[in-house]
């Protein structure tokens, strides 16, 4: 009678897609741009009216641009809701859409495929449901605080005499700072989604552990998931990062590049 072997076999790794990262990036840095040039055109427009008034008395000019920017903040707070819905939904579609062609296509480049069920249950909805829930969050919060830090950059150019020209300046730069956070976001969030997916992927087809991969980067090379490199890990516990005082997972991180190779066993 022959006896039944169990073999294990690693699969490669399910990589953040670079053309999702980039879509959404300009997605998002289109809405900030659209942000930006509405709330700078509408503060010049009462700023240049009362310059010659900022230098001497800042107390009428104050009140008119914190009434403007109020006006704007509520605009595009409304606007930004509805974008963001539909932007967060479309981001993780899209991911997931991705997650499943990349496992799909890792099966079938093995020398003897095995079948295996991806999505049998409900887990990946339910994290693709987290996915929308935490990028409308974050989408929502680049136009609140870009404009909380614009509110506090124009009050201080009035109480400070500034001209129209240091002040568009300082809004140039604001603008900046809220552009990388979102091209931060995007990256980030694309590396968090396509690790979470694929994770529960993975789990729903029984599949228990992985091996982690660090991921080199600028901002990613910590010492602890350098060491983490080739460690086996539970996918639903991940490894003990000391230097986080607690057990994470693959790009749960902010910033984190690193992913996994999912270990499926099979009957030989």
């Amino acid at each position: 009678m022959k006896r039944t072997q169990t073999s294990e076999i690693a699969l490669r790794a399910t990589k953040p897609s670079a053309g999702i990262r980039e879509a959404y990036y300009k997605q998002l840095r289109s809405l900030l741009g659209d942000l930006s040039t509405s709330v700078a055109r509408e503060v010049k427009a009462v700023y240049v009216d009362y310059e010659p008034q900022i230098a001497q008395d800042a107390k009428e000019p104050a009140k008119h641009l914190s009434d403007s920017l109020e006006k704007a903040r509520k605009k595009w707070d409304k606007k930004f809701l509805t974008a963001s819905e539909k932007l967060a939904y479309w981001f993780g579609r899209r991911v997931k859409a991705h997650v499943a062609r990349s496992q799909k296509s890792a099966l079938q480049t093995l020398a003897s495929p095995i079948s295996i069920g991806f999505s049998r249950g409900n887990a990946s909805e339910d994290v693709l449901t987290a996915i929308v829930a935490e990028n409308v969050s974050l989408i929502r919060s680049l136009a609140s605080q870009y404009l909380t830090q614009v509110v506090s950059d124009v009050m201080q150019s009035v109480q400070n005499g500034r001209d129209l020209k240091t002040l568009a300046q300082t809004l140039n730069h604001r603008y900046a700072v809220s552009r990388r956070r979102a091209q931060t976001i995007a990256r980030d969030q694309n590396n968090k989604a396509t690790e979470s997916l694929a994770r529960a992927n993975d789990r729903e087809a029984g599949v228990q552990y992985g091996i982690w991969i660090h991921v080199p980067g600028r901002l990613s090379s910590r010492d602890t998931h350098k060491r983490f490199d080739g460690k086996k890990f539970d996918l639903s516990k991940g490894l003990y990062d000391a230097d986080e005082g607690r057990y994470v997972l693959p790009a749960e991180c902010i910033n984190c590049n690193c992913t996994y190779r999912p270990i499926f066993s099979s009957k030989l």
